[in-house]
This record gives C-alpha cells, sequence and structure tokens, in this order.
C-alpha cells in the first residue's frame, strides 16, 4: 500500500487513511499479516468486531490462518470464538462443555477455515456432509476414495490447542465400506507444527466395518500447545494400492484425561 510505504505508522494509517469499511478493512488486514505486522493487523481486527458492517465469516480466514501458522495459538483462539459469535456460528460449533473439538457431531455448517473442520481434498477423493447415514443425527462426514490413486491422506483435520505437559483423550467412531488394499482410514492426532514432537495413529478400517469406536490417548510435549486431528490414509507398499471405498465420521470427541478419575461415558 502507498500509505505504508510513506509511513510505517500502522495506528495513524488505521485512524487517517482506512475507512470504516468491511471490505477495505479486510483488505488492509491480509495486507498486514502477510507482512508479519500482527500487533497493527490485531487493532484493524478489533476495530472490525466492533463495527456493525456484515463480511463474510471465511473473509477472516488468511488472519486466522496466518495466527494459525505463525505459532500464535492464543490469539488465533480469541479471534475465532469472536469471529463465532459476531457471526451467529457460535452455536453450531459447540460439541459439549468439555469437548474441546468444534463440531465434532457434524451437525453445524462445515467453514473450513479457522478452527473448523479442514475439507480440501486431493484429486481420487470425493468427501461432504452425509445425512442418510451416521451415527448420531443427523450428519456424519463421508470420504469416498475413487480407486484411482495411492494415497498419503491427511486432508480431513482440525486444529485443536492444547496444554502443554496435559494428558488427553481422543473418541471417534469410523464405519467403512468397501475399502480395498492393505491400508484403511484410521484417525491420527499430531503435533500440528512438528510431528515428531507427538503422532498418535489409531487402528485402520478395512473392508466393511459397522460404527467402531477408536480411542487414543496422548500426553502433550512441553513444546506442544497445538495439535491435529483428523482421518489419515497411509499409503501403501502393495503392488495393488489404489484405494477404494467409503469411510464416515461421526461422534468426534477431545478431553482431557485422568487415568485415576472414573472412566467417562459417551453421551
Amino acid at each position: 500500500m502507498t500509505c505504508w510505504n510513506l509511513s510505517a505508522d500502522g495506528d495513524r494509517i488505521l485512524r487517517e487513511a482506512i475507512p470504516a469499511n468491511a471490505s477495505v478493512e479486510l483488505q488492509y488486514l491480509n495486507f498486514l499479516v502477510i507482512r508479519n505486522r500482527f500487533p497493527e493487523a490485531g487493532a484493524v481486527w478489533n476495530r472490525l468486531l466492533q463495527s456493525t458492517d456484515a463480511f463474510a465469516p471465511e473473509r477472516a480466514g488468511p488472519y486466522l490462518h496466518r495466527l494459525i501458522v505463525t505459532g500464535r495459538v492464543q490469539a488465533a483462539q480469541q479471534a475465532w470464538k469472536a469471529l463465532l459469535v459476531r457471526s451467529g456460528l457460535s452455536g453450531s460449533m459447540h460439541s459439549g462443555e468439555d469437548n474441546l473439538i468444534s463440531n465434532g457431531r457434524f451437525e453445524g455448517q462445515l467453514v473450513n477455515f479457522g478452527f473448523d473442520w479442514r475439507t480440501n481434498m486431493p484429486p481420487g477423493v470425493r468427501a461432504g456432509l452425509d445425512s442418510v447415514t451416521y451415527r448420531s443425527p443427523g450428519h456424519a462426514f463421508l470420504i469416498e476414495f475413487r480407486g484411482s490413486e495411492n494415497l498419503d491422506f491427511r486432508s480431513f483435520y482440525q486444529y485443536v490447542p492444547v496444554e502443554p505437559g496435559r494428558t488427553y483423550r481422543f473418541e471417534g467412531f469410523l464405519r467403512t465400506e468397501g475399502i480395498t488394499t492393505d491400508s484403511g482410514p484410521r484417525f491420527e492426532v499430531a503435533d500440528a507444527f512438528d510431528p515428531r514432537r507427538l503422532r498418535k495413529l489409531g487402528e485402520d478400517l478395512l473392508g466393511t466395518q459397522g460404527w467402531t469406536r477408536e480411542e487414543i490417548i496422548f500426553t502433550a510435549g512441553q513444546d506442544t500447545e497445538l495439535v491435529r486431528v483428523g482421518v489419515s490414509r497411509l499409503r501403501s507398499r502393495k503392488l495393488d494400492n489404489q484405494v477404494a471405498g467409503s469411510a464416515w465420521v461421526d461422534d468426534l470427541r477431545l478431553v482431557p484425561y485422568d487415568p485415576a478419575a472414573s472412566e467417562s461415558r459417551w453421551e
């Protein structure tokens, strides 16, 4: 921006050169975060939240993405919660008081950014909400493998903030139909920035299986503040390796875990 080239005073630029217009403010917000000017971007974001100008929630996606990938987890959480309230999406993302996963039963709108489910599928995969087959009414998430690729699949996931050093329990349900090859879909929990710090895999499901409960218990390392929770399929080393078939996901839950406490029941 010309103003930024003439003056690096972000507060003055926002006050004197950026009109109170959500579209312009969002453009300026993205300009700042690309250049890692996070304090100035935070001021723009706060002004956006206070304004009455409507804007589509996904337009804040680049801001949230930059906060997440640069490790500003707390700031990203605060921005996400504020955006959900402002856009009226907070109720649909709710998964229970103690559940750290957003929209864990897939009853809310999938927005595909922030701390919601990421659903950008690679070639050879089709996915989306299914209102016909589900474990708890009235949706599950369906992933369909077309049999054209030997996929190393990690394209369905959610970022979840955690507390370093704390132990957690992940629970989720998978159902499959006609999964081929020797490697099927499974749940995965991993450190969002470095899987060498933390990576836990559930059991994979092959062929046709009814709703199967999977559990992963893990302890976040001292440097782990954010995990990726989702469905993976590891690449097969067999000759007949192009995966086909369908997998449904439903009722996902991540909660702090105390092995000394009594076992909680799935609600």
